[in-house]
């Protein structure tokens, strides 16, 4: 999609939510990537995964 036309109150909230610098592109992919993390936890082996992978970086940064 390359053009979404939203209305002005719904731009305002957007840019209201974005960190500086961030493009309304990258707000909508965080508010989508939040919405679906919210509404579909991950599973157990999921939940594992993403722990090792973040110890692995850990003990790669020591």
């Amino acid at each position: 999609m390359q053009w979404l036309h939203l209305d002005v109150e719904t731009q305002n909230r957007l840019i209201e939510l974005g960190r500086p610098g961030e493009s309304i592109a990258d707000v909508v992919t965080r508010a989508v990537a939040a919405l679906e993390a919210a509404t579909d936890p991950p599973s157990t082996d999921e939940r594992l995964a993403t722990l090792e992978r973040r110890l692995k970086r850990l003990e790669g940064s020591q």
